[in-house]
C-alpha cells in the first residue's frame, strides 16, 4: 500500500460558468441533508493527485 502526505486541495466553483449549476447543488445539499443518494459533480482536472484523507475546500468565487 503506498502512504500519501494528507493535504488540503482548494477547488474554486464558479456556478455561471460551470457544468454544475447552483441549482443543482442546491438540490443535491438539500438531498444529502435528509440522507438521500447525492451526485455532487466536479470535473477536476488534476484528480489522480487527491486521495481519500485529503482536506477538500470549495469556495464560491
Amino acid at each position: 500500500m503506498v502512504k500519501f502526505k494528507k493535504k488540503t486541495i482548494v477547488i474554486k466553483w464558479n456556478p455561471p460558468f460551470s457544468s454544475y449549476p447552483m441549482l443543482v447543488f442546491l438540490s443535491d445539499l438539500t438531498d444529502a441533508c435528509y440522507g438521500k443518494m447525492a451526485d455532487f459533480n466536479w470535473s477536476v482536472w488534476d484528480h489522480d493527485k487527491i486521495h481519500k484523507d485529503d482536506t477538500i475546500c470549495l469556495p464560491h468565487v
